[in-house]
Parts: structure tokens; C-alpha cells; sequence
């Protein structure tokens, strides 16, 4: 794919943000399992919670799942 089609679909992509009402931009995560203060920023439309094994991937998730339900 070259570098002009990428950046016309990652601009489309970008436009939709505004359609979708409960995007989660950040979470702060203070004193959770290991975490003792954290804060994600989620940068539309990707975003990838990567890392090796008990680096604390599950609590992020945790996390953006509990601020999701209860704000």
C-alpha cells in the first residue's frame, strides 16, 4: 500500500471519530495490581495494549472496563 492510499484511509478513518459517542480517550489507573499511577492515552482509530507477560496489559483493560461502566 503506498504511503498516499495510508494516509487518505487514516484520514477517513480519523473523520469517523465523531460518529462514535462512547470512545474512551484515556483512563488513569492509581494504585491497581502493580500500577501505581498510569495514564493511556487511546489515539483514534487503533490502538494496540501490547507488552510481555505481567507487564500489566489485563489491568489496563480492567481499567478502561470499569471506567467504561461506571465512569
Amino acid at each position: 500500500m503506498s504511503q498516499k492510499v495510508f494516509e487518505q484511509i487514516w484520514k477517513q478513518l480519523r473523520a469517523k471519530k465523531a460518529t462514535y459517542k462512547d470512545f474512551l480517550e484515556r483512563v488513569t489507573i492509581k494504585q491497581l495490581r502493580g500500577i501505581k499511577n498510569l495514564t493511556v492515552d487511546f489515539n483514534f482509530p487503533v490502538t494496540v495494549v501490547a507488552g510481555i507477560n505481567a507487564s500489566g496489559k489485563s489491568t489496563v483493560l480492567f481499567a478502561c472496563a470499569y471506567q467504561a461502566a461506571f465512569g
